[in-house]
């Protein structure tokens, strides 16, 4: 189970404001991975779905 469940953690709070400001929010690579859990094998197999990711029309 997610350790912030039921709360939100400090960057995600953080991001929750500053999209609500400004649409926008970078988070670190730190700061995602610490909340998500995700390693870098996550990350390589996220990586190679990415352009998958875009919607047709920009294909």
């Amino acid at each position: 189970m997610n350790a912030h469940a039921g709360r939100a953690s400090p960057p995600v709070e953080r991001a929750r404001q500053a999209l609500a400001a400004s649409g926008v929010c970078p988070l670190s690579t730190a700061e995602v991975t610490a909340y998500t859990g995700t390693d870098a094998t996550g990350w390589a197999r996220f990586a190679r779905h990415w352009e998958e990711l875009a919607p047709t029309a920009n294909r």
